[in-house]
């Protein structure tokens, strides 16, 4: 398992051992979403925001990297699992690549997509579980976006299941697990401690006020979260190159939300831009 574990350091900072990944998977579910538009630009921000890395499908990574420019010192999760919403039923993730592929790719990990609690997830979990040993065989990651819903697919924010959740996609053989803030703080440190293995938080929708968001965040990371998975809240942000610059403090450096949020605020008061 060597080979895993060199790529699986390849996803954390050296120095905090938290990571921050962009997740830019959402063309196939929603379309190209506003700020999604110009994947490279998106890879390139989060790269000089001194992020780990981006989630994508193979298409995004093979743009991004032929004409972005981001293929080193910076990871790509190749993203095996898709749905629409124009279909049926969104909550049905379908496998849509391999393993070997992202191997052939170049990438660090492959990421799958499970949702629990609907009437899917039965394939899903011998899905996910399939993978999981596939991607061991060739020493690859895996990373598992594991969601919750309660009945009317509705996505459940309980603190319990998703504990529960993380422990699924621990035991069935995920390296990282990728799950959303649960909607009673109080039970973070229940769901980062319902196995050893590495839990990150989603970013969420977009949110306006940014300082509470940041409390989210920080909050996460107290409770012993190892990161964040951040998308809309990053690429669709009016000053993304300052919400990375922001949120980097705060992941790697230690910094309190309200640092943070000063931070962000105040890069954007000197009119501090980056160059893309």
């Amino acid at each position: 398992m060597i080979g895993k574990t060199v790529r699986l350091n390849r996803l954390f900072n050296n120095e905090s051992g938290n990571s921050i990944l962009v997740a830019i998977d959402h063309g196939v579910t929603l379309g190209p979403l506003d700020g999604l538009r110009d994947t490279p630009l998106i890879s390139n921000l989060a790269k000089q925001s001194r992020f780990q890395g981006v989630i994508g499908h193979k298409g995004a990574i093979s743009w991004a990297v032929s004409e972005g420019g981001t293929s080193r010192d910076f990871e790509y999760i190749l993203h095996i699992s898709g749905s629409t919403a124009l279909g049926p039923d969104s909550t049905r993730k379908e496998i849509v690549s391999s393993v070997e592929h992202g191997v052939r790719m170049g990438a660090t990990a492959v990421s799958v997509h499970t949702n629990l609690g609907v009437a899917g997830e039965f394939g899903m979990l011998k899905d996910m579980a399939r993978i999981c040993d596939e991607a061991a065989s060739w020493g690859m990651p895996v990373l598992v976006m594991i969601n919750v819903f309660d009945e009317g697919n509705s996505m459940s924010y309980e603190g319990k299941k998703i504990s529960h959740a993380v422990r699924v996609a621990a035991e069935l053989g995920a390296d990282l697990v990728k799950v959303q803030y649960p909607n009673d703080f109080r039970l973070l440190t229940d769901i980062v401690t319902s196995h050893s293995t590495p839990v990150l938080f989603a970013g969420g929708e977009k949110v306006e006020d940014k300082r509470e968001w940041f409390k989210a965040v920080h909050e996460t990371l107290m409770a012993g979260g190892k990161g964040l998975c951040v998308g809309r809240n990053f690429f669709q942000d009016a000053y993304p190159a300052q919400m990375g610059y922001a949120l980097y403090g705060m992941v790697h450096e230690g910094r309190t939300y309200q640092e943070a949020y000063d931070s962000y605020e105040s890069l954007i008061a000197e009119k501090m831009y980056f160059s893309s």
